[in-house]
């Protein structure tokens, strides 16, 4: 009786592996064009008051040149999105999976906006001392909740930016 139903389990299962047509999974990567990193969040303060537009960039594998420069070269990816006057909310899709840093830059005024970073242009990094966003995975939500932004911090590397709680969630 034990033999005939091992050899019924081995036979469903030959039977069940040889119609799958899915792919399992175990973790690792994953193609990131069908389960891109969304990053997600809030701005909750921002020094100096003001009434322009925040662009906020993800960066993916950004490396400092070590040229003692901060230019925000060479970097993987980088995806923004414009939190318009006003506003504070922000969603970026499609960023790729890898060590990410969110900058946000506040852009110049009217039509002299051009919605890049400069030098000299007031730009902000979120600091990121937990190292929540060093390794992030394809198929991952990130949420940056009430991020306080301070301009006034320079050098950009000083981090001028604090958020109250960065989130993963995988979404696969």
């Amino acid at each position: 009786m034990r033999r005939s139903l091992c050899a019924a389990m081995v036979a469903l299962l030959a039977l069940a592996w040889g119609c799958s047509e899915g792919t399992v999974k175990f973790g690792g990567d994953t193609d990131q064009e069908e389960n891109p990193v969304i990053v997600t969040g809030n701005i909750d303060d921002v020094t100096p008051v003001n009434t322009r537009d925040i662009v906020v960039f993800v960066f993916t594998d950004l490396t400092d040149d070590d040229d003692g420069v901060v230019d925000f070269k060479p970097f993987a990816d980088a995806e923004a999105v414009v939190v318009e006057s006003g506003s504070s909310e922000f969603t970026i899709d499609d960023v790729q999976n890898g060590a990410l840093t969110v900058v946000f830059l506040l852009d110049n005024a009217g039509d002299a906006a051009d919605g890049e970073i400069n030098d000299g242009d007031q730009v902000a990094v979120l600091a990121d001392d937990d190292g929540r966003l060093d390794d992030v995975r394809a198929g991952t939500t990130v949420t940056i909740d009430d991020v306080d932004i301070d301009f006034a911090a320079f050098p950009p590397a000083a981090e001028g930016a604090i958020a109250d709680e960065i989130t993963k969630k995988t979404t696969l």
